[in-house]
């Protein structure tokens, strides 16, 4: 390959769940391996134990893969049973990131925010809520556009860029007049950032892209579960799992002293 615009990242793929997920199975720990257990006061469970009961609040202990970045993901499986005249908050990180049905003077409906720029609007937002229907809902925020897609067929969006800013504050789930089934949260921007701040300082001042050779390939590093080698003046990359990246350790030190890091 030859005449590589100057670039930071070559390849890139999606990264798996970072994050946690409850599916509320008569338990409020994280079945994702991740150890990020929730808390209740009065812990219930609702559909046979198989549900977050009415009523009922629960939260999670601030952890950096629980905060607002770019990339964040959500699903959150629920139904309302009940329709009072305040909000139901489904999951909120204060500060940072909230799914809920909106007020009753508001409309009802589903909408999704992020918190930057010191604040909470502009917001998604989605279908009106109805009593006793299961939704399925995903959101998400990838720097510049918040998302909502409920069931199959039905996607929202809304313009939102802006700068994450974390906070300490906990994630919470809840109470609701009604019941959550599932929730997880996927951060692959935390995970992408962890992999580049792994990076070695460059050993060099090159900062072009641009090889003629196979000989400037060589700069670059497989890391994650990506793999690298040069085959002629090519650079061959494979990415067996979903945590994989290919990058040059000069070109992201060039990158850091253009923003001024």
């Amino acid at each position: 390959m030859r005449g590589l615009p100057s670039c930071l990242v070559a390849l890139a793929v999606a990264l798996p769940a970072v994050g946690g997920v409850w599916e509320f199975d008569g338990t409020l720990e994280d079945s994702s391996g991740a150890g990020l257990h929730a808390r209740a006061a009065k812990p219930a469970f609702a559909e046979d134990g198989k549900a977050l009961a009415p009523g009922v609040q629960a939260e999670i202990a601030d952890t950096p893969a629980l905060q607002l970045h770019p990339g964040l993901e959500a699903e959150c499986r629920f139904r309302l049973d009940q329709r009072p005249a305040g909000v139901q908050v489904l999951f909120c990180k204060d500060e940072e990131y909230m799914l809920r049905v909106d007020w009753v003077k508001e409309g009802g409906n589903l909408s999704f925010f992020v918190y930057v720029g010191d604040q909470w609007e502009a917001r998604v937002r989605g279908p009106v809520v109805e009593l006793g229907r299961w939704y399925d809902v995903k959101v998400g925020w990838d720097g510049l556009t918040l998302t909502m897609q409920v069931g199959k067929d039905e996607i929202w969006t809304r313009a939102r860029p802006g700068v994450a800013v974390p906070t300490a504050n906990p994630l919470v789930f809840g109470p609701i007049a009604g019941v959550i089934d599932r929730i997880a949260i996927r951060n692959p921007g935390y995970q992408r950032q962890q992999l580049l701040a792994t990076l070695p300082a460059a050993t060099n001042g090159a900062a072009s892209a641009r090889f003629e050779s196979a000989a400037g390939w060589q700069q670059w590093q497989a890391m994650g579960e990506a793999a690298g080698k040069v085959e002629g003046d090519s650079l061959v990359a494979t990415f067996p799992g979903e945590a994989g990246l290919l990058v040059s350790p000069p070109l992201h030190r060039k990158f850091d002293n253009l923003a001024g890091v």
